[in-house]
C-alpha cells in the first residue's frame, strides 16, 4: 500500500485482503488523499474484512460498528489536521484492544467503565518488522490524565455521528471521565542535557538542541517538518510550521547569534548530503525517534522520565524565568491563548510574582 503523485494527481494504492488483486483511487488534492490513505491503513490494521473483494472507498463506511462510525468521523469532521487524524487513530487501538468492535447501539457506560479498568492495566504488544521479525514491548497502564483524552475520542465520535444524524443517538450521554491531577512539569536541566549530548547520535542533539532553543513541538506536526528553506539566515529568523487543529499557519521566532552559528555549521554539513530538512538521519527526514531517545537516555544514565516534549517545557520554563513577558512566551510557542502558560507554568509565574515584591524597597 502506498501513495503516489501521478502527474498532478495523488493517487493511493492498496491490495484486496482477500484476492491480492491491486486498487487504487486518485485525488486532484493531496490532503484528500491523505485522509483516504489514512482511513484505508486503518482498515488494513484493524478491519482487514472491509477491503476483501471491494473498493475500499465503498466498504470504509459501510458497518453500524465502531470502527466504520470512527472512519467516517476522521474522514468527514473538518477542520482536522493529518496529526490529530493519526493521534486519534492510535488512541483508538487501546479501545479496540480492550473492548473489540462492537455495535455502536451496545456501546454504554458499563463499557465505557471496562474500558477505563482496562487502560490502567500494563499490557504487551507485539510488533512485526517489514522482515518478518516480531518483537514485544511491555506498556504500562495509562495515567487518568489519558484515559479521559482517550475516554474524549470515542465521546467526540459518537456526539458528532449523532449531531449529523448517522446515528439515532447514543448511551453515554452525562458520562464523565473524571481528569487526573495537574503535574508540575520538570523539564530537563542544563546538566542533564550536557550528559545528554555526550553520548546523543547527531540527529538525535539536533532534535534537543533546535527545540530547547525555538520550543517547538517535537514531532510530525511541528519539529521534523521544518526545512531549510525555512530558515532565513540573514534576517535571523526561523519560520515554525504551526500544529494548531486544521490549520496551514506559520509562526516566527527569532535566532540568537549563538544559535544562528550553529544553525550554520549544519546547514553546511547538510549542502554535502542533500539533505532538506535541518532534523534528518543520514540526510533523510526522521519521522519518530522514540528507540534512539531511549537509548541516549540509558547512555547518558539518566534513569527518570523525560520525553522529546519536555524540551518544549524547557524552553517555556527558562525563558519565564529569566523574566521572559509569558505572552511573547505563548506567542513563541503557538498557543492560540495564555491557558497553557498559566496551567502548566503557574508555578514558574508564582516565582516572578515574589521577586517583584521582594524587589521592593522597605520604606
Amino acid at each position: 500500500m502506498a501513495m503516489r503523485t501521478r502527474g498532478s494527481s495523488w493517487v493511493v494504492y492498496w491490495r484486496e485482503t482477500d484476492t491480492g488483486k491491486h486498487r487504487q483511487k486518485s485525488f486532484k488534492d493531496k490532503r484528500k488523499a491523505e485522509e483516504f490513505d489514512s482511513e484505508v491503513q486503518h482498515k488494513l490494521k484493524f478491519n482487514r474484512d472491509a477491503l476483501k473483494s471491494t473498493k475500499a472507498s465503498d466498504a470504509l463506511e459501510t458497518d453500524t460498528r465502531i470502527q466504520g462510525l470512527v472512519l467516517r468521523y476522521l474522514k468527514e469532521k473538518k477542520p482536522m489536521a493529518k496529526s490529530t487524524k493519526e493521534n486519534s487513530i492510535a488512541h483508538m487501538d487501546a479501545f479496540y484492544r480492550i473492548i473489540g468492535n462492537p455495535e455502536v447501539a451496545t456501546i454504554d457506560k458499563a463499557m465505557m467503565k471496562r474500558y477505563e479498568r482496562g487502560l490502567r492495566k500494563p499490557h504487551t504488544k507485539t510488533y512485526t518488522g517489514p522482515n518478518g521479525t516480531k518483537w514485544t514491548r511491555q506498556y504500562q497502564g495509562a495515567e487518568q490524565n489519558t484515559i479521559k483524552r482517550k475516554v474524549g475520542i470515542v465521546l467526540a465520535v459518537l456526539n458528532w455521528a449523532a449531531e449529523e444524524e448517522y446515528i439515532p443517538g447514543h448511551n453515554l450521554h452525562g458520562y464523565k471521565c473524571a481528569p487526573g491531577e495537574d503535574k508540575k512539569l520538570v523539564p530537563p536541566t542544563p546538566e542533564e542535557l550536557k550528559r545528554i549530548r555526550k553520548v546523543a547520535p547527531k540527529h538525535i542533539w539536533r532534535v534537543i538542541y533546535f527545540s530547547f532553543n525555538f520550543g517547538l513541538r517535537v514531532g510530525n506536526s511541528e519539529l521534523f517538518k521544518v526545512t531549510w528553506d525555512r530558515i532565513d539566515f540573514d534576517r535571523k529568523v526561523a519560520t515554525i510550521p504551526a500544529a494548531e487543529k486544521g490549520k496551514d499557519q506559520w509562526r516566527q521566532v527569532p535566532i540568537r547569534e549563538d544559535v544562528l552559528a550553529v544553525l550554520k555549521e549544519w546547514k553546511a554539513e547538510d549542502d554535502e548530503t542533500g539533505a532538506t530538512h535541518v532534523i534528518n538521519y543520514k540526510g533523510k527526514p526522521v519521522t519518530t525517534i522514540r528507540k534512539a531517545w531511549n537509548t541516549t537516555l540509558e547512555k547518558a544514565g539518566i534513569t527518570r522520565k523525560i520525553r522529546p516534549y519536555d524540551l518544549r517545557h524547557a524552553f517555556a520554563t527558562y525563558a519565564l524565568e529569566a523574566g521572559a513577558d509569558p505572552n511573547a512566551v505563548r506567542k513563541l510557542m503557538g498557543h492560540s491563548s495564555m491557558a497553557m502558560i498559566y496551567k502548566n507554568y503557574q508555578h514558574v509565574l508564582d516565582k516572578q510574582k515574589e521577586a517583584a515584591v521582594n524587589a521592593l524597597p522597605s520604606i
